[in-house]
């Protein structure tokens, strides 16, 4: 998190794997295996980005509103989104 808060002092993603103990992607992707609970998608993003939510431009004008674009890769997640706005 550190190096993510002080996104200037890395100028590649293979220079914040350093920074956070990591040798390259591979052990990198091994570590997110012990902690992941379920699958999950990681896009690649600038460094300036870190903090921006996933979009969809096109959606984005269309919509005019606050857009959080997800990929959803397990079904029970689906049915508990949907069903958290039926109840609320």
């Amino acid at each position: 998190m550190t190096a993510l808060e002080n996104h200037n002092n890395f100028n590649d993603i293979d220079e914040l794997y350093s920074l956070c103990g990591f040798q390259n992607f591979k052990e990198f992707q091994e570590a997110m295996k012990v902690v992941a609970k379920k699958p999950s998608v990681v896009l690649k993003r600038d460094k300036g980005d870190i903090f921006v939510n996933n979009y969809n431009p096109d959606v984005l004008r269309a919509w005019n509103a606050n857009i959080d674009v997800q990929y959803v890769l397990d079904p029970y997640s689906c049915i508990m989104y949907i069903i958290s706005y039926i109840v609320s």
